[in-house]
């Protein structure tokens, strides 16, 4: 959880047996490498990311790391700007929600961060958006079905290092 306030569901979603790492504002984008879950207010943060705040937070984690979930949080109505960087957010949710309603979407999204398959097709869309070729996109996910199968991302790990010469 990314906010400059208390995150007031916090406690409820600890009692639920979530893993929750608060904090006020992050210095650098790979801040946010360890965590597959990223839930971040709009406003009062994100100031060294970008000029939207906490919406440039949302905007390049999903560029530089387009395999995490993304939940954007806020109180306040935003400019068409802040619009198109939070569109990119897995979920947007005002706050003041229910500590209900956040263990549903909790669950939702870490459903999504460990199914395979769903986080295929987000690697794939990423791929592609970067013009990888898709022959390399085939290979890629060949290696990967094989990987999910064995349990061991070694061989995709080698494919992926090797990717410029796949191109």
């Amino acid at each position: 959880v990314i906010d400059d306030e208390d995150f007031l569901p916090s406690e409820t979603l600890r009692r639920h047996n979530f893993n929750i790492t608060k904090k006020d504002d992050i210095d650098s984008i790979n801040d946010l490498k360890p965590y597959p879950i990223i839930m971040c207010d709009i406003q009062g943060v994100g100031k060294k990311i970008g000029d939207f705040e906490g919406a440039s937070i949302i905007k390049t984690t999903a560029e530089v790391f387009p395999n995490k979930q993304t939940i954007s949080y806020t109180s306040g109505t935003h400019n068409i700007e802040y619009s198109n960087f939070l569109s990119l957010a897995d979920q947007l949710v005002t706050k003041g929600t229910s500590s209900d309603t956040w263990v549903e979407i909790l669950d939702a999204e870490i459903k999504k961060a460990i199914d395979p398959i769903y986080q295929w097709k987000r690697t794939r869309t990423a791929l592609l958006n970067e013009n990888v070729s898709t022959i390399t996109v085939a290979r890629l996910e060949n290696e990967y079905v094989k990987c999910v199968k064995k349990r061991d991302f070694t061989e995709l790990q080698k494919l992926v290092d090797n990717i410029n010469t796949l191109k």
